[in-house]
């Protein structure tokens, strides 16, 4: 170990000798490679971005002198040192001191006892023996905490700067030593330092902390205490090792700089205490070879020694400046319309959420997952001010002016190109803004094409591409007496989304995905992105993104049709004909047949600016020779409106203005506004013409007390052209006094408002002892007779020609064969067939019953009938003693006559028995005895029907409905029934069921169950237990899963949805899991599935998987604009019922807001700061305008729609949770089955 440097001393005093495994020499070359990174220059915006690659490779300059790490610690402390020698901190000091008494104007606690010691009763008595008394004295004194620690750093400092002149060659000792030691060693020598005490390593105090120069002392301090044991860790293998790599590292950087490699950029720093390289990421270069290397395979053999630095770069400075900052490379032009070189490229990435590095002179950068990078454009569209800052900051360095004349995309709203001129203005003297399609036409002013060529009301219209949209600007001409060239008026600028097709050919040219795509065109259009990166490589992913000439040559060949925009143009604009159009674009990528305009034009970013320049210097050359305000165009204000629940409130509809600087405006407006009483504050979100384009501000009204009352107020607005706040807008009280006017407040809005916003409340939980559903279920006998009064009949033997098409009789062993009854006996009045029983006649319904149809159902093996007993209205009479009383007619068949006695006055009537009047003729025979009949009176005599022979056991019953095969009859009371007994999870096994309803329902689930496969429509049966499925326990999911695994033809398995409960037993989850993974249910029917499920039971969606829930949302929203795309097809049944049931689970999904009220980006998804919740806005305000009516099952109680009646109750809630609401909530009455299918 002694073969090892170990101290400062040392390194000075042995450094030739070369016998050391580390050397001195060796030593001090190692740290002055790192010392020289760390005294790198630092850029005069360093406080806006990181330390970077780009910065190291430009100020790295290689000297002779080698720095060590006291010539780094002296560089950084020398100033403060030379400051605090000439202005010591000082204190005050206070001495006690023999004084002439006449002197004396204080004393303390020890005069005072020197005084008492003396003789004399009074002072002058005491005085009177002596001259002089012992006072005070008070001076400034630097014997100060942080003053001994200044003396003691000095002394060191000069006890190392002595070894370093004392043992090092002259070539290494810098002026700054010779210097340094000189004026030290004098300081020190000085008389009044000998008040100074000795340093005792006292904690530093306020001044070593809180003063900027004695603070940078006691850094030093700390560091010069360090420095012997930096120079001992040479000692160790390890430690010169990290040193050697770092230095190794940064030599290899720049070396391979030299040889042609490309470092892209990325934050980049080198911790000079931990000697190593801070980087987020490895370093990667590009060879030039175009091949990604890594910094450990970059070879030294194969490096030059020499690293090649750049030419100073010249900034931009002149008097005016004209430019478009929209481009990543903007061209700038000087007052003389000089092209101006600007090399660098207005660029910076985000690594991380605080690590910002420019890439104004980077020669290539990182393009992947995780950076973020930003142009000019996409910081201006981006709602972050930090960001804008920066790019600020990037301009302001790089175009250096007093006047700056800039161009922008007519696609920018007032407040956009309002934040754009108020940042300029921050950097700049002078800001004048211009649209591009003004400047373009100014551009063209010396063109032989449109020399003299305008007429009044010719029409140009100005093409670009911006934010992946064409984007159209119609100006029109206008003829102005007072002035000598025409008044040109801007109209709308409209823009239209390009093809896929493009960009896919874009992807294909480029080689590159759609995400990485959009990316890049988040920067700016593709056609800017290839001036703006010549000479530049993006690596994006592990490959090499270069734009070479055969890559620019297919972008440019990859162009826009605009025709077909061009043909909607005309049509909608009945003034403007092929022949009176001139088309100018601003992107070489579009293209249009010759036949549709007049004169065409592409004007280069360079021609566009020289427009920009033209037209201010033609402006101030006219403001020079009129007396009178100026004016080469006016604009036509873009559509500007409030955000109503529905529709909007216009504020600015086609107003024309000049565009005057400092000059205001008044804009009428129509209509009045309602502030909500009881709130301080009222947002008020503001919509374009588009409502899909958002804009970034909204209407603030504020006041100092909550309102008293809603008070109406009239809108008064005017513009500003050029102002910070171009819209001025007041809200006055028609009548209300509770405040005069407010002016309203346009806040920049970052995002939607989020908390507590509406959601749907699910009905109140009616138990089984609420008076409602005791009424209902007192009514048991009837809720289940569609499936407990049926029968199924065997038609094998019902002759439809010998019998009564009205009536279905059968008899004795018949009976046994033909009818079928697989349900209990319920009702009290209906009546078993039993063995004994040996005639059964059915009544049918001739009302509802038609002859034809009923023939049509008796071609089946079985029809079922729906009866109940048949109700006797007329009176009854038995009579015995016929036997051999009976005769017969000429047709062969029975008769007889008699008298009977009827009624309470025993009325003696003649009686006419004929054997057509028996139920069964056959039952009418010489030896019948005795009967049973009614009596029936009509026209003045009575008639006798139905006649039984009383010897026989009858069941007579009335057949409500028919219908053919095992089949139950769709009950729509029962069904209605069942959705409002069972919903939210109730159950007859609870508590507060009655006794008798749950018997009954009990012996009808058994009864079900019991003949189950008996029933041929078990769509229908699936669909009563899938709503009474609590009830059905297993059973059910034994069911239910049967027809999942194989679903039934024409089977609606979405009624499982009613089954799935609260979805909080393994069961439920099991069917669902059943659900999701077979591939014979599509989208939609999951889709109806959850929409019936979320309504069965409030706590299902609490208990659902919640992304689950939110994948369905999102994707049932695309559904419905496909449905609304397609609207010539939506009076379709089918169609209108997608539209319903998606609509309906859309509107349960914000019930999670309930449940996720602190999950802030849970929220925000549910929010209108997500693009698929402002989509849905947009399709209910299409379905609307439609005037669709939705019938659901959703029905809302007392809903104050503030006018807007004629929207759907469904629509009207979903908008509310979308938009908020002042009024209270909107509560559901009831979930009916309207709007099933089944109904």
């Amino acid at each position: 170990m002694e073969n090892f440097i170990k101290t400062y001393k040392e390194l000075c005093e042995k450094y030739n000798d070369e016998s050391l495994e580390i050397n001195a020499k060796d030593i001090f070359e190692l740290q002055d490679w790192i010392i020289r990174f760390e005294n790198l220059s630092k850029k005069d915006y360093l406080e806006y971005f990181n330390h970077n690659l780009d910065s190291f490779l430009e100020n790295y300059q290689e000297e002779v002198e080698k720095k060590d790490i006291l010539l780094h610690l002296l560089e950084t402390v020398k100033n403060s040192i030379f400051y605090i020698m000439n202005n010591m901190r000082t204190k005050i000091v206070r001495e006690d001191i023999m004084l002439p008494a006449s002197k004396v104007k204080e004393i303390n606690s020890k005069g005072i006892m020197w005084l008492s010691r003396k003789p004399g009763d009074t002072i002058r008595k005491k005085l009177a023996s002596a001259r002089n008394m012992l006072s005070i004295k008070r001076r400034l004194s630097i014997d100060t905490g942080e003053n001994r620690l200044f003396v003691e750093f000095l002394k060191q400092i000069k006890y190392y700067l002595e070894l370093r002149l004392d043992n090092l060659p002259k070539e290494l000792t810098e002026k700054i030593f010779i210097e340094l030691y000189t004026i030290i060693d004098t300081f020190l020598k000085n008389d009044e330092l000998e008040e100074v005490k000795r340093w005792t390593n006292l904690p530093p105090n306020n001044t070593l902390l809180s003063d900027q120069n004695y603070r940078r002392v006691w850094n030093a301090w700390n560091d010069l205490r360090d420095l012997d044991i930096d120079i001992e860790k040479y000692s160790d293998e390890i430690e010169v090792c990290k040193r050697i790599d770092i230095v190794d590292n940064l030599k290899k950087i720049l070396k391979a700089r030299g040889n042609n490699y490309v470092f892209p950029q990325l934050p980049f720093n080198v911790l000079i205490k931990d000697y190593k390289i801070e980087e987020g990421r490895p370093i990667i270069a590009i060879s030039p070879e175009n091949k990604l290397v890594r910094l450990a395979n970059i070879k030294n053999t194969k490096l030059k020694e020499k690293y090649n630095r750049k030419e100073k770069e010249v900034l931009i400075n002149e008097k005016i400046i004209s430019t478009d900052l929209f481009h990543i490379k903007p061209v700038c032009l000087n007052e003389n319309d000089k092209i101006l070189n600007f090399s660098n490229k207005i660029l910076f990435q985000q690594f991380s959420e605080n690590n910002f590095v420019s890439c104004e002179k980077s020669e290539a950068i990182f393009f992947n997952e995780g950076i973020e990078t930003f142009s000019f454009s996409k910081t201006l569209n981006n709602k972050s001010e930090e960001k804008l800052r920066r790019v600020m900051k990037i301009v302001e360095r790089n175009i250096k002016t007093n006047i700056l004349n800039t161009t922008f995309p007519d696609i920018l709203d007032p407040f956009q190109v309002s934040t754009l001129s108020k940042k300029l203005r921050l950097s700049y003297k002078k800001v004048r803004i211009l649209p591009r399609s003004i400047a373009s036409v100014y551009a063209l002013n010396d063109d032989e094409i449109f020399k003299n060529e305008y007429k009044n009301n010719e029409n140009i219209l100005i093409f670009d591409i911006v934010n992946k949209k064409i984007t159209f600007t119609l100006l029109r001409g206008k003829e102005e007496d007072n002035y000598s060239n025409f008044i040109w008026e801007r109209y709308w600028t409209n823009k239209k989304e390009i093809e896929s097709s493009f960009f896919e050919k874009l992807e294909e040219i480029l080689n590159i995905n759609s995400s990485e795509l959009e990316e890049l065109y988040s920067l700016n259009e593709i056609e800017d992105l290839i001036n703006g990166f010549e000479k530049f490589k993006l690596v994006l992913n592990d490959k090499i993104l270069e734009f070479d000439s055969k890559i620019v040559k297919l972008v440019k060949d990859n162009r826009i049709d605009i025709s077909e925009i061009v043909d909607e143009v005309l049509k909608n604009n009945q003034e403007i004909t092929k022949e009176n159009l001139h088309i100018i674009t601003l992107k070489n990528s579009i293209k249009i047949d010759e036949s549709y305009y007049r004169t065409f034009n592409y004007l280069s970013p360079k021609d566009l600016v020289k427009g920009c320049s033209s037209y201010h210097r033609i402006f101030n050359e006219l403001n020079k020779e009129k007396n009178e305000k100026v004016i080469l165009w006016r604009d036509y204000l873009p559509y500007l409106g409030i955000k109503k629940m529905y529709g909007r409130f216009d504020l600015i509809k086609n107003q024309r203005v000049q565009p005057m600087y400092d000059e205001k405006q008044s804009i009428p407006i129509e209509g009045y506004i309602t502030l909500a009483k009881g709130k301080d504050k009222h947002k008020f979100t503001l919509v374009g013409e588009d409502q899909n384009e958002e804009i970034m501000y909204e209407a603030v009204v504020k006041h100092k007390n909550p309102l008293k009352e809603d008070i109406e107020c009239k809108l008064e607005l005017s513009y500003t052209y050029g102002s910070d706040d171009p819209y001025e807008l007041y809200f006055t009280p028609v009548k209300s006094k509770e405040f005069a006017r407010v002016k309203v407040v346009w806040e920049e809005r970052k995002e939607y408002e989020y908390k507590d916003l509406k959601y749907p409340q699910f009905p109140d939980r009616e138990d089984w002892d609420s008076p409602e559903i005791i009424t209902e279920i007192a009514k048991e006998k009837e809720l289940f007779r569609s499936i407990t009064n049926i029968m199924f009949i065997n038609t094998k033997n019902i002759d439809v020609v010998s019998k009564s098409l009205a009536f279905i009789k059968l008899k004795d062993d018949d009976i046994r064969n033909e009818v079928i009854l697989p349900y209990k006996k319920f009702d009290v009045g209906f009546q078993l067939l039993n063995n004994q029983t040996n005639r059964v006649f059915i009544e049918l319904n001739s009302k509802n019953i038609w002859r034809s149809n009923f023939s049509t159902l008796l071609k089946g093996e079985y029809i079922t009938i729906i009866c109940r007993n048949s109700r006797v209205k007329n009176q009854i009479l038995e009579i015995d003693n016929l036997k051999e009383n009976w005769k017969k007619d000429k047709n062969d068949l029975y008769y007889t006559k008699l008298n009977a006695f009827i009624g309470d006055n025993k009325e003696k009537v003649d009686l006419f028995i004929h054997q057509k009047s028996f139920l069964f003729w056959e039952d009418c025979s010489y030896s019948t005895d005795q009967i049973e009949l009614e009596l029936v009176y009509k026209e003045g005599k009575y008639n006798c029907k139905n006649i039984k022979d009383r010897s026989k056991s009858y069941q007579h019953y009335y057949a409500e409905r028919i219908v053919n095969g095992t089949n139950l009859f769709y009950d729509k009371y029962l069904i209605a029934l069942l959705y409002k007994l069972f919903r939210d999870g109730r159950s007859v096994h609870d508590l507060r069921c009655s006794e008798d309803f749950r018997k009954y329902f009990l012996n009808v689930k058994s009864t079900l169950l019991d003949n189950f496969e008996k029933f041929e429509n078990k769509d229908y049966l699936f669909f009563i237990i899938s709503l009474i499925s609590k009830d059905f326990g297993t059973e059910y999911y034994n069911i239910a899963k049967k027809f999942l695994e194989k679903i039934p033809e024409n089977f609606d398995i979405t009624n499982v949805g009613y089954g799935l409960g609260d979805f909080s037993n393994s069961y439920q989850k099991e069917i669902y899991k059943n659900i999701e993974h077979s591939e014979k249910i599509n989208f939609l029917q999951k889709l109806e599935i959850l929409s019936k499920a979320v309504w069965r039971d409030r706590k299902f969606i609490l208990n659902f998987d919640r992304d689950k829930i939110l994948f369905y949302f999102f994707k049932t929203i695309h559904l419905d604009k496909y449905i609304i795309e397609n609207k010539e097809k939506l009076e379709e049944k089918n169609l209108k019922k997608i539209l319903l049931f998606s609509l309906e689970y859309i509107y349960s999904v914000f019930r999670l807001r309930e449940f996720y009220n602190n999950d802030e980006e849970f929220l925000k998804k549910l929010s209108l700061n997500n693009q698929d919740i402002r989509e849905l806005y947009q399709i209910l305000e299409k379905l609307i305008d439609l005037k669709i009516k939705l019938n659901s099952k959703l029905k809302f109680k007392d809903i104050n729609k503030k006018g807007n009646d004629n929207i759907p109750d469904l629509l009207y809630a979903i908008l509310v949770c979308i938009n908020g609401s002042d009024e209270e909530d909107i509560k559901i009455s009831e979930i009916s089955n309207d709007g099933d299918e089944n109904e």
